[in-house]
């Protein structure tokens, strides 16, 4: 083997590996954002439940908590995964 494939070899393995741990710190991140968004959306919920006992009535702060917990959870990960499945690496 050449001093060349073996450098090309070397250099792809290394972008490979790379790719490999944006790709782990993206899940990491996304996973993150989902458990915050779970949070606040059972708080929310919990909080609600709570207002519904004691004064009857839901209250607007709970129902914010439960829209934004749910939006956070479904749409931004949709709105993150659209935006960057239409890149592609240049190495490609």
């Amino acid at each position: 083997m050449t001093g060349r494939n073996l450098r090309c070899r070397q250099t792809k393995r290394a972008r490979d590996r790379q790719e490999a741990e944006a790709v782990d710190e993206q899940l990491k991140e996304l996973t993150m954002h989902k458990l915050l968004a779970a949070l606040t959306f059972l708080f929310g919920l919990v909080l609600m439940l709570a207002k519904v006992v004691v004064d009857s009535e839901p209250g607007a702060l709970p129902i914010l908590l439960v829209l934004l917990g749910a939006g956070w959870y479904f749409i931004i990960p949709a709105l993150r995964g659209r935006g960057q499945g239409g890149r592609k690496s240049p190495h490609e």
